[in-house]
């Protein structure tokens, strides 16, 4: 091992294996224990040497800097001196936790939407995080930077959720030796929201007739139409309408699969289409642009999932009918004429995909129960339909 007095980029720019040998090795002056391995095929990796005489590798140079490296090595001795293991060193900071916690979740399936959600967490309220050694962040600091959203309760909802997930990891990794999320209670530390917000909807059968025939009648685009119409037939989510694609339904038996990635609950779902969304996706189905059942103007693209606010913002009916108040449109007039569908209002919550809270039910409920689906859904097309006309 050739001896220096300083490692420098240039020396390491410039530095090569000699043809013939494994490999040669320099030991860093500045820090006792950590080398430099130089290999035939050009790379040139940092290990750390352990008393048993053997080495772990902590980065490639110069895919990390020089000054990185050695702030890792440094990072990996202070565990050592803990009794902790040092492969764990790269991982100290925030930043660099988060993004493995955002890697693993794409590779476990989670929806692209929600990895978007976790990256904008990270790169808004928690940025002031990112440099900063978890180790060293304590309760105070997480209850302090989440109290900034605190008047807006579902974002700080979410944003728990992201920031336990990457203590909770760090913690099985033992990066970190207890998670300060867990004991934050949110009853005691964040004001309460002053009023529930529920999504508007219309519940009055003349006034759910007015809304219909406005948007019939408007000069919206005939796709835009068939979208709203199916979102109320239907009764889903918006996203999971404006986001359907060809391949996720069967015209023949009359059912759409959406696959657990994209449905909120990580869960398949399955809805029976009555005959009325079925006519609207047979006109689409002649009009078709792309893969996406209600295409947006780009050859490859589908609408923007501000879509349908603006339409019913159009229509002028902001704040009183939301598309994804179809929803309880459905569920409670679904259950005001129960006596007339004669289907429990568990097929109903079935047919919204909403998650079963209770245990001996939600084990029962794992038939898709299809043809009880069948007949909610086909009555709620019909009830529509009678209140509006043909579709």
């Amino acid at each position: 091992m050739a001896k220096f007095n300083k490692l420098t980029d240039s020396f390491l720019k410039s530095i090569k294996c000699e043809s013939g040998k494994k490999f040669i090795k320099f030991a860093d002056p500045t820090l006792k224990g950590l080398y430099v391995f130089i290999y035939p095929s050009g790379k040139k990796l940092f290990k750390i040497r352990q008393t048993n005489d053997t080495y772990i590798k902590i980065g490639e140079y110069p895919l990390l800097s020089l000054a990185e490296l050695r702030e890792i090595a440094l990072n990996a001795f202070k565990l050592k001196a803990k009794g902790q293991n040092i492969k764990n060193a790269k991982r100290l900071k925030f930043g660099d936790i988060y993004d493995e916690v955002l890697e693993k979740c794409k590779a476990d399936g989670l929806s692209l939407k929600e990895i978007q959600r976790g990256l904008k967490y990270k790169n808004g309220v928690f940025k002031n995080f990112k440099d900063v050694d978890i180790e060293s962040i304590k309760r105070s600091h997480i209850i302090e930077t989440l109290k900034t959203i605190e008047h807006q309760i579902p974002t700080l909802i979410k944003a728990k959720g992201w920031i336990n997930k990457i203590f909770k990891y760090a913690l099985q990794l033992e990066i970190v030796e207890n998670n300060p999320v867990a004991s934050i209670d949110n009853s005691i530390v964040f004001k309460k929201a002053s009023k529930v917000i529920h999504q508007p909807t219309l519940l009055e059968n003349d006034k759910i007739k007015e809304y219909i025939l406005s948007l019939k009648n408007s000069d919206l685009k005939k796709t835009h139409k068939n979208l709203m119409l199916f979102n109320l037939l239907t009764a889903q989510r918006p996203g999971n309408v404006i986001k359907a694609t060809w391949d996720e339904f069967d015209l023949k038996n009359a059912i759409w699969t959406i696959k657990a990635e994209k449905m909120k609950m990580r869960k398949e779902h399955i809805i029976a289409l009555n005959s009325q969304a079925l006519k609207i996706l047979k006109e689409q189905k002649k009009a078709k642009v792309n893969d996406y059942v209600f295409a947006g103007s780009a050859k490859k693209g589908c609408n923007s999932e501000n879509i349908t606010c603006n339409i019913n913002k159009r229509l002028g009916y902001q704040g009183i009918q939301s598309a994804h108040g179809f929803r309880a449109m459905f569920r409670s007039l679904a259950n005001e004429h129960q006596l007339n569908h004669g289907v429990s209002m568990d097929i109903a919550e079935q047919c919204l995909a909403h998650e079963q809270k209770n245990a001996i039910l939600k084990a029962y409920n794992r038939s898709e129960n299809i043809e009880l689906k069948r007949k909610l859904m086909q009555w709620w097309g019909d009830y529509i339909e009678k209140l509006a006309g043909d579709f």
